[in-house]
């Protein structure tokens, strides 16, 4: 595998067109989009607020605590979304806590936590997609290569919608999509170079039958 300066990851990623601020907890949101992200609308969730205030209040007693409704708000969008506390913890802002950053500065215990591939495995699959992802970057602060890989990787690791990952990062849902979307398809483009079907059938039967015991296999 190629070897890649590090350093490039050291360099602040530009935002001004593709990043925006992480989703708040809020319910300033219409009922559409309240809708999209919890499943459940400003009523729905301000019954379930005053259900169980009494219960929950007492836990938020302290400075930059969240609220009845910020934690019932939490609960909804782990149970509409189905994903990791990482991704809803990622996800949601909170005043003691910085936005996540596409970056390779994480460990890669940190790194396999939130894309369930390590810095060489991303590397990796950077250095085999490069010509096919890098056409697609050549405008003013678009994602990387690397940063292209993890997003998807981001997505894969989680198995939550575009909207959540999107939330996540800071980034469009439709910009989420499409990047998934190309990342996949070069992606299947590389599978002959991993995936081979045998050929000769009679030592393929011979294996199997000495790896499992099983004849003509």
């Amino acid at each position: 595998m190629a070897a890649l300066d590090l350093a490039l990851f050291h360099v602040p990623i530009p935002k001004e067109r593709t990043f925006r601020s992480k989703e708040e907890l809020t319910l300033d949101y219409t009922d559409t989009e309240l809708r999209a992200r919890y499943r459940f609308g400003r009523e729905g969730i301000l019954f379930l607020s005053d259900l169980l205030r009494d219960m929950l209040t007492r836990q938020t007693n302290r400075n930059h605590a969240l609220s009845v409704e910020q934690q019932i708000m939490v609960t909804l969008r782990f149970l509409a979304s189905g994903i990791f506390f990482q991704v809803i913890g990622d996800t949601l802002e909170r005043t003691f806590r910085s936005k996540e950053e596409l970056t390779l500065d994480y460990t890669d215990t940190e790194l396999r936590a939130r894309y369930r591939f390590g810095r060489e495995g991303i590397l990796f699959l950077s250095d085999l997609l490069r010509d096919m992802l890098t056409r697609q970057t050549n405008r003013n602060h678009a994602l990387s290569v690397e940063q292209q890989i993890m997003v998807t990787l981001r997505f894969l690791a989680s198995g939550s919608f575009f909207q959540v990952i999107g939330d996540t990062l800071g980034l469009d849902k439709s910009t989420v999509s499409r990047m998934v979307d190309s990342v996949l398809d070069a992606l299947c483009d590389k599978r002959n170079e991993f995936i081979q079907w045998p050929t000769n059938l009679n030592q393929t039967k011979a294996e199997f039958y000495e790896f499992a015991g099983f004849p003509n296999i």
